[in-house]
């Protein structure tokens, strides 16, 4: 494009060359007029040859930007193009990150990255979302995405189907994830096993959870642990409750105990698991000063020194039924009559796990009663 200052002072060159030319044919012309005009004509020369270097300048100038950008382009679109063509586990090999998702009730879904470098990353969404986050690897990951749904948006992938609570304590013992609440979604397990004054009332011993008493086969409480929560209530409902437990042996004879008490603190119903050749899982009712009461027997086989087991069992009212079950087997299953009901009618107000060496694995809650569902559930 021409320079609009170049071309003003070169038509002004052009008028005073006029001017000169009628002057130098006129005889009668001042000598001095034609020098004055001349001399403007060659300062404005002097003005169009500047203008003209420093055009020239400038365009240098241009086309190596130029040329640096149109490098600079190439580079990103190169990149950009390597981006695009990187799955999304290409993404999660440059970081060895682990990513959790879990589901924090209806309407959110938490994302948790553990970096590299020890940081952990907590972000929420909602369900059928999505999540974009800058994990400082020079890299965006983009499109993390959750189902949305019933039951608090679905359960993470090692929680059972159907499962109102489970507790999983050998992942507790690996610092995962381990305790779920139905509706509410990945919770702390000391909001499910704790203290209760009540079930120490029956047991006649102080109830807590401490995460020293985790193993890699699960928890052995130093003197017994009580459901708290969301599990306590659960476990004493008066519509009764179907749940499975996960159980590893450690001892030759060891044994277990889970009991759900009444307010008195005089009776409960009880579940009791024997170590050995075979092993036993019972249902009892235990009333003070009963000559007779309900049992429910069913055997473990194996159940010796470092075997795991499920037990599965129902204690259910108003119909008063008691059921247990072993590693998928056919329930047994019977009536309570009565009066073997413990409390003479008080309500159930705490549930507890006692042990000598046979370790809690897992404990999962599931509601309405389903005797006939525990073959199942229980399987190995």
């Amino acid at each position: 494009m021409a320079n609009p200052q170049i071309a003003a002072l070169q038509l002004q060159i052009a008028a005073l060359n006029e001017q000169i030319v009628a002057l130098q044919a006129d005889d009668a012309a001042d000598d001095a007029q034609i020098a004055s005009l001349q001399a403007q004509v060659a300062a404005l020369q002097d003005q169009v040859v500047a203008l003209t270097e420093n055009d020239e300048s400038d365009a240098a100038q241009i086309a190596a930007l130029t040329a640096q950008v149109a490098a600079l382009t190439a580079q990103n679109d190169a990149l950009q193009q390597q981006i695009e063509n990187m799955t999304q586990d290409n993404l999660l090999d440059l970081g060895s990150m682990n990513i959790t998702i879990t589901t924090q009730g209806e309407n959110a879904t938490e994302a948790k990255f553990d970096l590299p470098s020890g940081v952990s990353v907590t972000k929420q969404f909602p369900p059928s979302g999505e999540l974009t986050m800058n994990l400082g690897l020079g890299l965006g990951l983009t499109h993390v995405r959750t189902q949305g749904g019933g039951g608090g948006g679905g359960a993470p992938e090692w929680v059972p189907e159907g499962a109102l609570i489970h507790i999983d304590l050998v992942r507790a013992f690996n610092a995962q994830d381990a305790a779920y609440v139905d509706g509410t979604g990945v919770v702390a397990v000391d909001t499910l096993l704790g203290a209760d004054v009540n079930a120490d009332a029956y047991w006649g011993d102080t109830s807590a959870y401490s995460s020293e008493d985790l193993g890699a086969t699960g928890l052995i409480p130093a003197t017994f642990v009580a459901f708290i929560g969301a599990a306590r209530t659960l476990l004493t409902t008066e519509t009764g409750v179907s749940v499975v437990l996960g159980l590893a042996n450690a001892g030759t004879t060891g044994d277990g105990e889970l009991f759900i008490s009444s307010a008195s603190g005089n009776s409960a119903m009880k579940v009791t698991i024997g170590g050995g050749a075979p092993g036993t899982a019972s249902v009892i009712s235990d009333l003070p000063g009963a000559d007779d009461f309900f049992t429910g027997n069913i055997g473990i086989d194996p159940f010796d020194t470092n075997d795991t087991c499920k037990v599965g069992f129902t204690i259910a009212q108003p119909v008063s039924t008691g059921a247990v079950c072993a590693n998928g087997g056919v329930a047994n299953t019977d009536s309570i009559d009565a009066e073997d009901w413990p409390g003479e009618g008080e309500e159930f107000v705490a549930a507890a796990y006692a042990t000598a060496e046979i370790a809690l694995v897992s404990v999962t809650i599931y509601a309405p009663v389903s005797a006939a569902a525990l073959s199942p559930l229980t399987t190995l």
